[in-house]
Formats: C-alpha cells, sequence, structure tokens
C-alpha cells in the first residue's frame, strides 16, 4: 500500500507537473496571439493614417499652365481702331483659390486694362486709382467662383477676359459708353 500510495503521490505530481507545463503553454499562445493581434491591429493603424493623409493632404503646387499675352496665337477678339488710340492702366496683381472640391488650386492674374483714348488719360488716371480696389475685390470674388476648367485654355482665357471687361465697364462707366477696349494679361497662372 506505501507503494502505491507513493505511486498516486508521483502521478499526482506529473499530473500537476502536466498541467503547470500546459498552463503555460496555453499562457504562451496566448500571449503569442494577443502581440499578434496587437501588431496587426498597429499596422492598420498605420496603413490608415497613412492612406488618410495621401488622400486629404494638398499636393506640392505646381505650374500647370501659364498663358501670357504674347503667346496668344489667334485671338478671339480682333484689335479696333480705338485700340490703336488707347492708354494703359495696370491692376495689382490677385491671387485667388479657385472653386475646385479636395485640392487646393489657385489661379494668379495681372491684368492690363487698355483704355480708349475718348477719356483723357491726364484727367482719369486719378478716377482710376481711386477706383483700384473695388476692381481688384470684383476680380477676386470672380475669380474665387471659378473652377479649374474655366480657366484652362486660351479659349477659356479670352471668355475670362471679355467678363471682366464687361464688369468693368459696368463697374466704372454704368450711364456711358464701355471705354475699356480691352483686357491685356501681363501674368496668368494656374497651380
Amino acid at each position: 500500500m506505501a507503494d502505491q500510495n507513493e505511486n498516486e503521490e508521483v502521478k499526482d505530481d506529473e499530473s500537476k507537473e502536466q498541467s503547470a507545463e500546459e498552463t503555460v503553454s496555453n499562457s504562451s499562445k496566448v500571449n503569442i496571439v494577443m502581440w499578434a493581434i496587437l501588431a496587426t491591429v498597429v499596422l492598420i493603424g498605420f496603413s490608415g493614417g497613412y492612406g488618410a493623409a495621401k488622400i486629404f493632404a494638398s499636393p506640392e503646387p505646381q505650374v500647370e499652365n501659364v498663358v501670357e499675352e504674347e503667346k496668344v496665337e489667334e485671338p478671339l477678339v480682333e484689335p479696333t481702331q480705338e485700340e490703336d488710340n488707347s492708354w494703359e492702366f495696370s491692376l495689382d496683381t490677385v491671387i485667388a483659390n479657385l472653386d475646385e472640391p479636395g485640392v487646393t488650386r489657385y489661379v494668379r492674374a495681372t491684368l492690363l486694362l487698355r483704355i480708349s483714348n475718348d477719356l483723357p488719360e491726364a484727367e482719369y488716371r486719378e478716377t482710376l486709382e481711386s477706383k483700384r480696389s473695388e476692381l481688384v475685390d470684383w476680380l477676386y470674388s470672380y475669380m474665387a467662383g471659378l473652377s479649374l476648367e474655366d480657366v484652362q485654355g486660351t479659349r477659356n482665357l479670352e471668355r475670362f477676359k471679355l467678363e471682366v471687361q464687361k464688369n468693368f465697364n459696368d463697374l466704372l462707366f454704368p450711364d456711358s459708353k464701355p471705354m475699356i477696349v480691352r483686357i491685356l494679361t501681363k501674368e496668368f497662372q494656374i497651380q
């Protein structure tokens, strides 16, 4: 019986050791699984953050389209006799964000107003200087409402200049004959 008790104790000890080994083995499996899950969560987090940054980051500004008056090969509006007898008034450079969802794009324009000689330069230059801020404000508002498609290409540039000419004439000469005979571009960049 003593041998039997010793055998049972040895079996109990062995079974306790086996359970301890199984517990250690199970806990190390649990630790490995937890580390794998943690690593996966961290990897997904970094990937999501990188992807979100790529989606919402604004691109590096690059010059896409630079159009200057000298480069226009075939103007839509032919010069008139009035243009030969005219003087010029330069506006400040205007920079406005284009109305493009999800992307920050802007247009930068410096315009030159060609004024008819029917309006004497010596007398009217001072008046134009006093109205400069109103003209620039209108131009900024107008440009901010344009999309990228509205300002790309020669035809759209000509349309832009005609629209500016019409509205400037309405602002400056509401009750008389239009005196701005043409709008010229000194600078026009889309970025």
